[in-house]
């Protein structure tokens, strides 16, 4: 994970494109004549990107599309020679089969606008259409990790890119536009003049006008900037992304419907968890929270970018995982859920906090040998320590448990915050084994794959950044468990040698592993600290014997769950000992 949010390198980066004097007369030209051919018009454009959805075998395999037309053909109406699908239809199935609530049908209604504003993209969202095929489908490829296979990536010549290729943010700051409400009155007129218009709110337009050109055999692709002029004769929203804002409590809802799909893949399991979790509103209120600065009611695009680049960036995996429903029979064997049954003992992780944790933690590989590896997920978690209601966690229990463990782990820690008496949860993602303080000297473990978070009161993520300080954790029976520097900061975790009382310390600045939060809007200030009474404490570990596999990439090389390269980071021994697991 990065630790600030991705900045957009949208055709601004080419606006020094230079060409010869004829080739820039040659582009100028085409694009006029397109223009004056009316193959430039939103209809026309619009045809063209969607012929590109209809081009099914870019996307999905045939099976799966001719699971994707048994279930639309088994629920469509008719109306005359058409089937579609009413609103109604779709908003029940993107709820799912979960007992339907006001909340259900207010993110399933919230969902829907959004499929509306995908389908008419790039252009202003249609007010209400009837769900055929082609538009169902068409929103389901814009809305999911496919989006770039249908706009394309990036054209290049002559060494030079002259069309950029698309990347997550801009499937992010997409999916923002289309939950958005105008926040500030913008001066509409200047809007359409294009005064008030940036980056942001061009580049989803020049970025389809270049990827959807007509193509002429032997002529070389027009490049993105020849299509700038052409921006301000479209129609475009009556508002700037800046401007705009999504409604805290709609996103709210939406989070109680997309949270479990982040970690299960199977909607029957979504089921189980949202039956199961009984503690979902809460920790959706625990997310929501990172997201709202103090005194306002909505998500701004900034804050939106910020918070999901850095502590929750497989978010949108929930959107891949919903739509996979479409794509598979309508009626399924129910399935077990071992996830739940292992973490029943748990007084610190439900259902509910297993999502939350699946937004940022990485899924590490195991290497069964040197040429075949697996995938771990939070599916495969299992305990480790479990301090119980009788008996107070201590850290002479906790040792000889988590040194038995080679492989990856992650600590919890619940307790009440001593000022506010507010419920806390603090945790750090381990990704070796764990050592202990010996006379030999003080054993630091961890590597800069280690991570600190904190789930509640609101959620948050302190990420390492090629640290030259290496105090990552240490263990000592006479001074307890820390995380970071607790004396040269900036951020640390310090749990005593009775496992009672914890401190979690931000400072503005320091020398230690962990980096200052870069993203939560709750927080006003930007040193703070809080001291807390530990209620329990528990580790969990990735279980070898509940493996995914892992799918080897089109380079050879083996990947995680997300599709990033194990070996991705430069500087990184290919067989890291911090994913190592025995």
């Amino acid at each position: 994970m990065n630790s600030h949010a991705p900045s957009l390198t949208p055709v601004a980066d080419m606006r020094d494109f230079s060409c010869d004097e004829q080739a820039r007369v040659s582009f100028e030209r085409r694009v006029r004549d397109w223009v004056q051919a009316g193959l430039m018009t939103p209809e026309q454009v619009t045809s063209r990107l969607k012929n590109n959805h209809i081009n099914e075998k870019r996307c999905f395999k045939a099976e799966q599309v001719s699971s994707f037309d048994q279930v639309f053909d088994t629920l469509s109406s008719t109306e005359g020679t058409t089937k579609y699908w009413p609103k109604s239809t779709l908003v029940s199935f993107l709820t799912g089969t979960w007992p339907h609530s006001a909340t259900d049908f207010a993110a399933g209604h919230m969902l829907c606008s959004s499929m509306l504003y995908h389908v008419a993209f790039p252009f202003p969202a249609l007010q209400d259409i009837s769900w055929t095929r082609n538009e169902l489908y068409a929103a389901i490829v814009m809305m999911t990790k496919h989006q770039h296979k249908i706009i394309g990536g990036f054209v290049s010549q002559s060494g030079r890119t002259i069309i950029r290729s698309r990347n997550q943010t801009d499937r992010v700051r997409v999916f923002f536009k289309s939950l958005a409400k105008p926040y500030a009155k913008t001066d509409t007129a200047n809007r359409i003049e294009g005064n008030s218009t940036s980056d942001e709110d061009d580049i989803d337009v020049l970025d389809v006008l270049a990827h959807t050109q007509p193509t002429m055999l032997g002529l070389a692709h027009v490049p993105e900037v020849f299509f700038q002029p052409l921006i301000q004769k479209l129609p475009r929203s009556p508002y700037v992304l800046l401007d705009s804002q999504v409604p805290s409590r709609e996103f709210l809802c939406l989070l109680e419907l997309l949270l479990p799909y982040v970690l299960n893949e199977q909607y029957n399991l979504v089921d189980i968890h949202r039956q199961q979790g009984h503690d979902n509103a809460a920790v959706n209120r625990c997310i929501l929270s990172a997201f709202i600065r103090l005194g306002e009611t909505g998500i701004r695009w900034q804050m939106f970018e910020c918070v999901l680049a850095n502590t929750m960036p497989r978010l949108l995996d929930s959107l891949d995982h919903l739509f996979q429903r479409f794509f598979q029979p309508l009626k399924k064997p129910a399935l077990a859920d071992t996830s739940f049954s292992t973490i029943s003992s748990s007084r610190i992780l439900t259902c509910a906090r297993l999502d939350q944790l699946a937004l940022f933690l990485p899924n590490p590989t195991y290497f069964h040998d040197a040429f075949s590896s697996s995938v771990l997920t939070l599916k495969s978690l299992i305990p480790v320590y479990i301090s119980s209601a009788a008996e107070s966690a201590n850290l002479s229990s906790l040792s000889p448990c988590v040194l038995r463990h080679t492989g990856p782990s992650i600590l919890l820690v619940s307790g009440t915050d001593t000022t506010s008496n507010v419920p806390v949860i603090f945790g750090a993602y381990i990704p070796m084994l764990w050592r202990e303080h010996s006379s030999d000297g003080p054993a630091y473990f961890g590597s800069e794959d280690s991570l600190l978070f904190q789930l509640a009161p609101t959620h948050d993520v302190f990420l390492c950044t090629k640290p030259s300080n290496k105090k990552y954790a240490y263990m000592s029976s006479k001074t307890g468990l820390s995380f970071g520097d607790v004396e040269s900061g900036p951020v640390s975790l310090k749990l005593d040698e009775a496992l009672t009382s914890g401190t979690f310390t931000q400072q503005d600045e320091g020398e230690g592993p962990y980096q200052p939060s870069a993203a939560n809007a709750s927080r006003t200030e930007t040193s703070w600290q809080v001291q807390f009474a530990i209620e329990s404490v528990e580790v969990w570990a990735y279980d070898k014997n509940g493996l995914k596999p892992a799918h080897p990439s089109p380079f050879g090389e083996w990947e995680d769950a997300r599709g990033i390269s194990i070996y991705e980071k430069a500087g990184k021994d290919r067989m890291r000992s911090s994913l190592l697991c025995a």
